[in-house]
């Protein structure tokens, strides 16, 4: 529509030029026959005169247009400077892995065994899970205790979630506690859940495992140790599972444990051994390179008791 008013427009411009030159020349020469003589130069004339003005236009037109898609361009620029500053931010993922060493925490008459997963990028990992695998637990179930006594007390110590004589099932995958953790809601028993964590940018969270008991029965003539895995609501509620172990025993126990969340490239791995030391006399843990004899917790270090052992 535009177009076709810029013609009809053009056209009269050239009209008026053509009528106002012949009006001129009739003006000059007081002759028509000239006049009319003149009427195609000029109509040539106006036309080109036209033309020109009517391209000028055009042109003048068709600059504002480039113009203005000039300013969308770098408009469009902008947004994908911004879009490939959010995907790139986005993109960013953390890389976690376990620390070669267990951290362990020594109370009077229990050892606490930590799994130390790091952060190795500067971004945060938001829902981080640690999960362990018990592996071949079917052979276990003769080391598996259903509650644990202390001291002769009749109230009982610990009752596990899964114990070999009516709750019986393999552990495969099943979340441990944090030692901070995120509240997100209740389970069984209205106990809270701890298996949600975050570790910060270049940062470290510990996964709880277990606690290590050495214990006496029978009046003294019986020495065990006693590993309380811990489950999703941390170690003051139940445990996942209860073993005990005889010292002199050839038991052995493979947990491989996995630690994941938001945001993260990869999944940690691992594998936590609990077996007879070479001798037979003790148990030791093996993790990554690093061997941790069991019976050295509860030894004197420098004249100080490092744990003591417990009756149940």
């Amino acid at each position: 529509m535009k177009s076709r008013i810029d013609w009809i427009i053009w056209i009269l411009i050239t009209i008026v030029i053509i009528v106002a030159v012949e009006l001129i020349i009739l003006l000059f020469t007081k002759s028509l026959t000239v006049t009319f003589e003149s009427l195609g130069g000029v109509a040539a004339a106006a036309a080109l005169i036209s033309t020109i003005y009517y391209y000028s236009k055009q042109v003048e037109e068709m600059s504002k247009q480039v113009e203005e898609m000039s300013k969308q361009i770098e408009e469009m620029k902008n947004q994908n400077k911004l879009l490939k500053r959010e995907v790139e931010e986005v993109s960013k993922r953390a890389d976690i892995h376990f620390d070669d060493d267990l951290l362990f925490n020594y109370f009077s008459h229990s050892v606490r065994v930590f799994l130390k997963v790091k952060n190795k990028e500067n971004v945060s990992v938001t829902n981080a899970m640690c999960f362990i695998y018990i592996q071949d637990m079917w052979k276990l179930k003769d080391y598996m205790e259903s509650n644990i006594y202390v001291n002769g007390d009749d109230k009982k110590m610990w009752e596990p979630l899964v114990n070999a004589n009516d709750r019986f099932r393999e552990v495969e995958g099943e979340p441990l506690s944090w030692n901070v953790w995120l509240n997100n809601n209740f389970g069984i028993e209205s106990m809270q859940f701890r298996y949600l964590t975050i570790i910060p940018a270049l940062g470290t969270g510990l996964a709880e495992l277990m606690d290590i008991y050495l214990c006496e029965g029978n009046d003294g003539a019986e020495k065990f140790y006693i590993l309380r895995v811990f489950s999703e609501y941390g170690p003051e509620q139940k445990p996942k599972v209860i073993f005990k172990l005889p010292i002199g025993g050839d038991v052995e126990i493979k947990i491989r444990v996995k630690a994941t969340g938001d945001r993260v490239k990869n999944t940690a791995k691992g594998e936590v051994i609990i077996k007879p030391t070479d001798e037979g006399n003790d148990y030791q843990i093996n993790f990554n390179s690093h061997t941790y004899r069991i019976g050295e917790f509860f030894t004197s270090e420098n004249n100080k008791q490092r744990a003591e052992r417990v009756k149940c």
